[in-house]
């Protein structure tokens, strides 16, 4: 027996992975119903946002969000006007 994870959206089922079966075979599908995901409200993102604020450090280098990988693993650096 093969689990599969995947999505349910207007009435289709699309599995997270590619699935291998002979054309026209069949299958069972069990659905499992998790609890819906809720977003956090805007109280909860206006205090994450100050957390972030309260935690920034100004590390002098401009690009640092763009090319982080060539200063921590130096891989080549990206162009920065994209």
């Amino acid at each position: 027996m093969l689990t599969v994870k995947g999505i349910f959206r207007n009435g289709v089922i699309y599995p997270s992975a590619t699935l291998e079966a002979d054309e026209g075979a069949e299958v069972t599908i069990l659905l499992e119903e998790k609890e819906p995901i809720s977003l956090p409200s805007e109280t909860e993102w206006e205090s994450l946002l100050e957390l972030v604020e309260q935690c920034k450090v100004s590390t002098g280098i401009p690009d640092l969000a763009q090319n982080h990988d060539f200063y921590i693993h130096g891989a080549p650096k990206r162009d920065t006007e994209e």
